[in-house]
């Protein structure tokens, strides 16, 4: 058997008049179709000879196995007319035909228009999942969240955003590409090929390669978790906070470290973006003591944003709200000099401060009745918050 040399297609499997135009000018250099392959396609090289191929829909899908290969039936058929199969590509079984005299394998473009039914109806489907995954899902998936990811990771929402788009704008191109195809086959019209259908599937071919390649940079951004921040460990973070830790609520003192496990931490995780230049997370679980005397032991929940814009710190501030255990009971202040206060009921208590394009929710509470409540830490919350 002839060695086959391997080129990738130029064109969408779906693009039925860009895949035949490009396969007969193959032929006509002399390179004659043998194998289909992930994309690419197997040709022997031979003398250069008018070979017409058609593209014909499958009937099946993968799941009831009639997809790989067209049944004895319609070889036969096939065969009678001159034609002979070649190999499968995507959802098309590929004819050839190199006698000039033998009568086209589609006679009745109207009967080729309903063949490819299934395919127009699976592509409409395609844009609409494409529309619930780049518009709905996020809605469903985001809630609470959508703010905070723009400001703290950008880069992984610019991308979902950007994949989102390319991959909708793929399915929105076969969708209306079979359309149109189905529209004037159902007229009377037969596929046109060409030089210019050829370079037109050229340019959705590299929308596809577009849509793959971003994907897979997305994908490995995911994996290599590149531009997310690293918790720190608290007791060892020397640099200046923007906001109150537990020492500045006891008026100063020896903090003593709760021991790390499951669910008690000592961290503290800043990171700077293009759209908030400052973010912090910070849990801390300590006593306080002054003179050897225990003067408070607690723990406290911050979540600090500087956003580059004042809409953008809105949004997050409704997105921690939106994370409290006892949001919808909120209550909101007056302060002056702050734009939005909430303070939350109950016994873990929580504070949402936002000054222009900052924004702090904190989640404050005392072991036992030992130290400050919230309504005794509020003023010192708001006096760093206000300082910067």
């Amino acid at each position: 058997m002839a060695r086959l040399r391997w080129r990738p297609f130029p064109c969408p499997d779906y693009d039925l008049e860009g895949t035949e135009s490009w396969l007969q000018a193959m032929a006509a250099k002399g390179w004659l179709l043998r194998e289909s392959f992930a994309g690419l396609a197997g040709f022997t090289q031979g003398a250069p000879d008018a070979v017409r191929y058609r593209l014909n829909a499958t009937r099946g899908s993968v799941l009831d196995g009639d997809w790989a290969a067209p049944d004895g039936e319609e070889k036969a058929l096939s065969a009678a007319a001159g034609w002979h199969y070649v190999c499968a590509r995507g959802k098309f079984f590929i004819y050839a035909c190199d006698d000039a005299a033998a009568p086209e394998l589609h006679t009745d473009p109207a009967v080729q228009a309903l063949q490819l039914e299934r395919l127009r109806r699976d592509a409409w489907a395609s844009v609409g999942s494409g529309l619930f995954f780049a518009a709905i899902y996020p809605l469903l998936w985001l809630p609470g969240k959508i703010w905070r990811i723009f400001a703290a990771l950008p880069q992984y929402l610019s991308g979902l955003v950007l994949v989102s788009a390319i991959g909708l704008t793929v399915a929105l191109c076969r969708a209306f590409y079979l359309w149109g195809l189905s529209r004037r086959l159902r007229g009377g019209q037969a596929p046109v090929r060409g030089a210019r259908q050829r370079r037109r599937g050229r340019r959705l071919q590299g929308l596809q390669a577009m849509e793959t390649m971003v994907l897979l940079l997305f994908v490995a951004a995911l994996f290599a978790r590149r531009g997310v921040p690293t918790a720190q460990p608290l007791p060892e973070y020397t640099d200046p906070l923007p906001f109150a830790t537990l020492a500045d609520l006891a008026g100063g003192g020896t903090v003593e470290w709760e021991p790390e496990d499951r669910y008690i931490h000592n961290t503290v995780t800043v990171s700077h973006t293009l759209t908030a230049p400052a973010v912090y997370e910070l849990e801390q679980h300590a006593a306080v003591r002054q003179e050897g005397q225990p003067v408070l032991s607690g723990g406290l929940y911050v979540d600090y944003y500087e956003t580059r814009w004042e809409w953008l710190a809105k949004g997050v501030a409704r997105d921690l709200r939106a994370d409290w255990l006892q949001g919808e009971h909120a209550e909101r202040l007056l302060l002056p000099g702050i734009d939005e206060t909430w303070l939350t009921p109950g016994p873990y208590r929580q504070l949402l401060l936002r000054r222009g394009c900052r924004v702090m929710s904190v989640t404050f509470f005392t072991a036992g009745e030992q130290g400050p409540t919230m309504d005794d830490a509020l003023p010192v919350f708001v006096e760093r918050f206000l300082a910067g």
